[in-house]
């Protein structure tokens, strides 16, 4: 091999890792720019020269890899996120993501070994978290690139803490080892604090990216739906941020995948490949208790008979059962915890009355449905979509959303692809999508709305990722004729460019 050769396969392996420091540098670059403004009224030249250089040089990267990866969807999904992802970790401030301040606090509590949240003498869950990052929280509704500026600047304290109260407290820590380990680390060297928190959004990213990128690489067919799924301004941000999202819907699109490569499988299970199987999906069922149905996508492997009965009815028994279980006693322990959010209290939110209350009532609750997605359907769309980003409160233009929506709708019919689901196991997906949507909504009819409440409330469509890609991939078909030139290029580069509108949207927000 010559030493041209030996340079280019050192630069392709390397590619992505130039993506990242350069998207970094543009990043910050932005953020130095935006925050001298602000406090001196100009900037420096060098800051400018810096963002200007590192744009361009992101941009031809951008377009190289484009051509070299042209029908390589994985990398050109990989290409395409990392920019765009590491801009709402840097642009969007922390605490600025839907509940990221609780997700951020039982993080670092699982940092300091906690891995489940102590009751404390009056079950109401002890979290002590850094006054600085209380501080954080309390000054979101002001927050600026200077205000973060002089939050960085501040000589990290971890031992000034102070007692923190969130709905986090009930979740299982297998959400946030990534960043506990980001912050535990942090705490040794003494890292600001703030800056702790923005490296762990990094760390969370990365990691997400990685685990897509393999889906995107071992599903059998929708591979550029699935890219394209991912690349929603809403499934971008919380991404990159400090959410239990990051690992919930990695690890959930993980699992469906996993069950439609076994599904078309050529040969018997091996003992490696239950092993990997039950603990995704027990991980499932620990992550989101809501999200067990997804384990039902075992009873398509009945098809499959190049994987002997034996091991399918192991499989799906075992999987079945041991999710089913594991949901219940982590529900039923979540339950331990006193709720003393002032929310919560003065709505009167009682999770075993309300249980109650809908199996004596299942008429009335299936009218409480039909009344709640007449009412606040479109607020769904939009928080699945990202018409409403940060705290639901950085509105996208109406105009982009339907053409997000429109497009991804119409992708299964002009993607083509040489497997997809027959008749029965369409309607086996479809149903497992139903169930589990309208297991999420109930999940916050019990946990979070009024005790007999006429509509429920606090679901948003961010929750429902895993469920709306399985009725996606139901309705792709091999008998599909379309043949769009470029599909790949153009959805690519439609979906980059209406992400670049979305983050100037959440940049001007922090520039008042």
């Amino acid at each position: 091999m010559n030493k041209d050769n030996l340079i280019k396969n050192l630069y392709n392996k390397v590619t992505f890792i130039i993506e990242i420091i350069i998207a970094l540098v543009l990043g910050i670059a932005i953020y130095k720019i935006s925050y001298k403004i602000q406090e001196l009224g100009y900037t420096s030249k060098p800051n400018m020269i810096i963002a200007v250089v590192s744009g361009i040089l992101l941009i031809l990267l951008i377009i190289r890899n484009t051509i070299k990866y042209k029908k390589n969807i994985a990398k050109l999904f990989v290409t395409y996120i990392i920019p765009i992802g590491i801009l709402f970790i840097i642009l969007l401030p922390i605490n600025w993501v839907p509940d990221e301040e609780g997700h951020m606090f039982k993080t670092y509590d699982i940092s300091k070994g906690n891995l489940i949240t102590p009751l404390g003498e009056k079950n109401e869950g002890d979290i002590y978290v850094p006054r600085e990052m209380l501080d954080l929280f309390t000054e979101r509704d002001n927050m600026t690139y200077s205000i973060i500026h002089q939050h960085l600047q501040k000589e990290a304290n971890y031992d000034d803490v102070v007692p923190a109260q969130t709905i986090a407290k009930t979740y299982s820590p297998i959400n946030y080892m990534s960043g506990s380990i980001v912050f535990a680390i942090c705490r040794l060297l003494n890292v600001n604090i703030l800056l702790a928190c923005y490296i762990a959004r990094l760390v969370n990213f990365l990691l997400a990216v990685t685990i897509i990128y393999f889906c995107i690489k071992i599903i059998p067919f929708g591979k550029l739906l699935l890219a394209i799924y991912m690349l929603l301004p809403m499934s971008i941000q919380q991404l990159a941020s400090l959410s239990a999202d990051v690992f919930i819907n990695s690890i959930s699109l993980l699992f469906i995948v996993y069950n439609l490569r076994l599904l078309y499988q050529e040969k018997d299970l091996e003992i490696k490949q239950k092993v990997l199987y039950y603990i995704l999906a027990l991980s499932i069922a620990l992550c989101k208790y809501v999200y067990f149905p997804l384990v039902f996508m075992s009873i398509l492997l009945i098809k499959n008979k190049n994987i002997s009965k034996r091991n399918r009815n192991e499989l799906i028994i075992v999987s079945t059962i041991a999710s089913i279980l594991v949901a219940a006693v982590w529900f039923l322990f979540s339950q331990k915890y006193v709720d003393v959010r002032e929310i919560i209290i003065r709505n009167n939110v009682q999770p075993i009355e309300q249980i109650k209350y809908i199996l004596k009532n299942p008429i009335e609750y299936i009218k409480i449905l039909a009344v709640t997605f007449e009412q606040v359907g479109a607020f769904y769309v939009n928080t699945f979509i990202g018409s409403s980003l940060g705290l639901l409160n950085i509105k996208v233009p109406e105009i982009f959303v339907i053409i997000y929506l429109s497009a991804l709708v119409v992708l299964p019919f002009v993607e083509r692809c040489e497997k997809s689901f027959n008749k029965h196991q369409k309607w086996i997906i479809i149903g497992i999508a139903l169930i589990l949507i309208l297991l999420i909504i109930t999940g916050l009819y019990i946990t979070w709305s009024p005790l007999k409440a006429p509509v429920v409330s606090g679901v948003q469509g961010r929750s429902f990722v895993p469920g709306f890609i399985l009725i996606l991939l139901a309705f792709m078909n091999k008998e599909n004729k379309v043949e769009i030139k470029n599909l790949e290029m153009k959805y690519f580069g439609m979906y980059f460019l209406l992400n670049i509108i979305a983050l100037f949207k959440v940049y001007t927000v922090f520039m008042k």
